[in-house]
């Protein structure tokens, strides 16, 4: 049987991609009961959990950083201590977060989305163009193979002298360790995360000696620049999925923006904190 080459690129993704994560006084919280939880919902803590580990690797410059799959075991822990709050329908600060302001993790750094800058006049760009796949570029095809991605548009921005293809993918990704990926391809200009401008409400995941601590924060004032005012709200999660408030800081928030309720296990309609 006749040995396949792989692009080099693959095989060290494929290398990095194995590993678990460790680190000294990793919590490990029980899995969370997300039975209840509405399927959308799910996704959004689940890119939420993926997000939070991301911004961990890089603030901690942990090995895992640059690998493209994120470690599942940090995710799935973060994703319960999501639920676990979640499910705290007793206490009044929950129904703040998760009912009346809604509160998820600002989309920086991307997990779902790589924007690429390609030449139009290179044949395989012109066939992504045309939305086929696969486009006759094999490192091009085999990292989209591999990481399921697919072409959400097609930006025509000839007058910067490239254009730009909006990618998407099925799962959370490091996006950041993905991107170098694709710079050595012949016909692309730029290889970068989906991008967000300004601030906003956002999530921050700490990890102590026993628990994960978990800050849903709104942010208001002036935004854009990054939201000078600041209201936030302190759970600790423990191992077994005990979940504690520890208090809220920072200046009244603004009322949130009149949205439907979500379904979800009984709850104290109102109650916040």
């Amino acid at each position: 049987m006749p040995l396949v080459r792989l692009p080099l690129i693959l095989l060290v993704a494929a290398v990095a991609s194995c590993g678990l994560f460790t680190e000294p006084g990793f919590v490990v919280v029980s899995q969370g009961d997300d039975s209840l939880v509405p399927q959308e919902l799910r996704v959004a803590y689940r890119d939420d959990a993926a997000r939070l580990a991301v911004r961990r690797l890089i603030a901690t410059d942990h090995r895992a950083r640059d690998d493209v799959r994120i470690p599942e075991d940090l995710v799935a822990s973060i994703y319960s201590a999501l639920i676990h709050v979640y499910n705290a329908t007793a206490l009044a600060a929950r129904d703040s977060v998760v009912e009346l302001y809604q509160i998820h993790s600002f989309p920086v750094p991307s997990v779902r989305r790589l924007s690429l800058g390609v030449k139009r006049e290179v044949p395989w760009v012109q066939a992504l163009r045309r939305g086929e796949h696969p486009t006759g570029n094999p490192e091009f095809d085999a990292l989209v193979e591999t990481y399921g991605l697919t072409l959400e548009r097609y930006y025509d921005l000839s007058s910067l002298g490239f254009d730009l293809a909006a990618m998407p993918s099925r799962e959370p990704l490091n996006m950041q360790a993905l991107t170098p990926l694709f710079q050595p391809i012949e016909g692309v200009v730029h290889a970068g995360p989906g991008g967000y401008m300004g601030d906003g409400n956002d999530i921050v995941a700490t990890m102590e000696s026993e628990a994960w601590r978990l800050d849903y924060s709104v942010g208001f004032g002036d935004c854009p620049a990054g939201c000078t005012e600041r209201h936030t709200w302190t759970f600790r999660i423990f191992a077994d999925g005990r979940v504690r408030y520890d208090g809220s800081s920072g200046p009244p928030p603004p009322r949130p923006r009149a949205r439907g309720r979500r379904r979800g296990r009984d709850r104290r309609p109102g109650a916040h904190a």
